[in-house]
């Protein structure tokens, strides 16, 4: 049984060396503040254990996540061009605050680390994926761009290195640092979806998360025009808009609703209705060993998984039974094995049962935040 955050640490408080609690400022200027690591998972963990934190994003936090926050709004920019500007707004906020520790999620935000340490910060790099890789998969980066991109992202990686701590979401992405980064693992919380009790009917599929080409959507809108009685929901949005017309468009028998971007509570309804969740990621080399979140939120509430047989997916659902794979960007496979499972009662019972069982066993942030908390511990001895 996953133990609570309450029970993870002794001392509950996070203090500074003078024994008063932690000042953090956690900034994104690419993420929302509704984002469920940056906010939801670490920030408001951070707030548990007694820290004052300061996130700096743009949008609104959720509600459920504001305890125990402040935060600082950014402005909407209105291209990446304008993006790198709000580093400015950044840099006041750490002048202001002057924090005990810096935690960025961006890596155009390394400047900062290095603002931080002048300051006299302790600072703390979040990778959420493998940068280098991913920037080889951009679209908007023109080809002849990329190799010089990907080069100073390796920069921007080394220096964030040599300023202080680094913590990242996977395995995979924390050996691409020299030595290899802290692992905190991002994995749903229990409590969000602890008392979702999914329909396995039979009828109904789900998608949770952005709608991106390279994430296969039009690959799951094709198979489910193959299924009989079968309804696809998809909760997210979508980033590009050519791509969200030619996904409209392929769904030909209206089997397809568009939910648009959820907030937990709704997610969990989304959820609740499900009889398989599919991850129709494409392989790109960001996604070979990624093991997404909504994976692990799919187990969390009992929902099989369908998902793209790609190695990291692939490597969890055969440790755990908690779904099947198909051919990564075939939609007659995936239409295949979603005929098959959505016909077997017993076995969507079975893998439901079973990716619960794993998620509260280990893939659970109530374990996982125990790597943050050792971290922050770590950083400011």
């Amino acid at each position: 049984m996953a133990p609570t955050e309450t029970s993870q640490v002794a001392a509950r408080t996070l203090a500074g060396r003078d024994g008063r609690p932690l000042r953090v400022v956690v900034a994104t200027t690419v993420h929302q503040a509704h984002d469920q690591r940056i906010v939801a998972r670490e920030a408001a963990t951070l707030a548990a254990h007694g820290v004052d934190v300061v996130v700096v994003a743009q949008g609104e936090v959720q509600p459920e996540a504001a305890r125990g926050l402040r935060h600082v709004a950014l402005p909407t920019p209105r291209n990446r061009a304008g993006r790198l500007l709000l580093q400015w707004r950044v840099l006041l906020e750490l002048a202001r605050v002057r924090p005990d520790v810096v935690h960025v999620h961006d890596p155009e935000l390394v400047p900062m680390l290095v603002a931080a340490r002048v300051l006299g910060s302790a600072t703390v790099y979040d990778a959420h994926e493998s940068l280098v890789d991913d920037l080889g998969t951009k679209a908007w980066i023109p080809r002849p761009v990329r190799a010089p991109a990907r080069a100073t992202a390796r920069i921007l990686l080394g220096i964030a290195r040599r300023c202080g701590t680094v913590v990242a979401a996977t395995e995979t992405i924390a050996a691409t640092f020299d030595p290899p980064a802290t692992v905190v693992a991002n994995y749903p919380r229990l409590s969000e979806l602890a008392q979702v009790q999914p329909s396995l009917d039979g009828t109904t599929v789900v998608y949770v998360g952005g709608l991106q080409r390279i994430r296969g959507i039009d690959v799951v809108v094709r198979a489910m025009q193959q299924l009989a009685g079968v309804r696809l929901v998809l909760a997210g949005t979508f980033t590009e808009p050519d791509y969200e017309a030619e996904v409209r468009a392929l769904d030909v028998n209206g089997v397809v609703t568009f939910l648009g971007w959820q907030d937990r509570g709704q997610v969990a309804d989304v959820l609740a209705g499900a009889s398989a969740g599919v991850i129709p990621f494409l392989s790109v080399p960001n996604h070979e060993e990624a093991m997404p979140t909504k994976l692990f939120e799919y187990m969390a509430a009992g929902v099989p998984v369908v998902a793209s047989d790609l190695p990291g997916i692939t490597s969890v659902l055969d440790a755990t039974g908690a779904g099947r794979t198909f051919a990564t960007g075939s939609a007659d496979d995936c239409a295949a094995v979603l005929a098959d499972l959505l016909a077997r009662p017993g076995s969507l019972r079975t893998m439901s049962d079973a990716g619960r069982a794993a998620a509260v066993d280990e893939y659970n942030w109530e374990s996982a935040s125990q790597a943050l908390v050792a971290t922050y511990r770590a950083a400011v001895r």
